[in-house]
């Protein structure tokens, strides 16, 4: 699962942070106040991992205490979903029941350039 233009779907930024418009559209006395994390700012990436770690949460997961990208879902003590993220590349397994509340939610809320079933890369590799 690949989330598209991660960065500028995550929570606004808690910082102001303005920003002079390009020369072909700039206008005399005009700056603009940049709303989302955009790629390249110190803290773009780390908004990112907030905003998708509060939204998995807010469905079910539990973050892993041995890696703060894995997730896990769970019916009582039995796990039955994990999702593990490397920015806006996602690697998930799980019954049919995590799909429905955890991925189908995530396709909901995010924008997804692409989702794969069968063989795909991820981070490089070929799985």
């Amino acid at each position: 699962l690949d989330i598209k233009a991660a960065f500028l779907q995550s929570d606004n930024m808690q910082r102001k942070l303005y920003l002079k418009p390009p020369s072909d559209i700039k206008k005399k006395g005009i700056i603009w106040l940049v709303k989302k994390p955009v790629y390249g700012l110190r803290d773009a990436a780390f908004n990112w991992y907030k905003s998708l770690k509060s939204e998995l949460l807010s469905v079910g997961c539990k973050e892993s205490i041995l890696d703060p990208a894995l997730f896990c879902f769970y019916n009582k003590d039995d796990l039955i979903g994990m999702l593990v993220s490397h920015v806006d590349d996602f690697l998930f397994a799980g019954n049919e029941r995590f799909i429905t509340e955890v991925i189908e939610k995530l396709t909901e809320k995010y924008s997804i350039s692409s989702q794969n079933g069968t063989t795909f890369d991820y981070v490089g590799i070929s799985l």
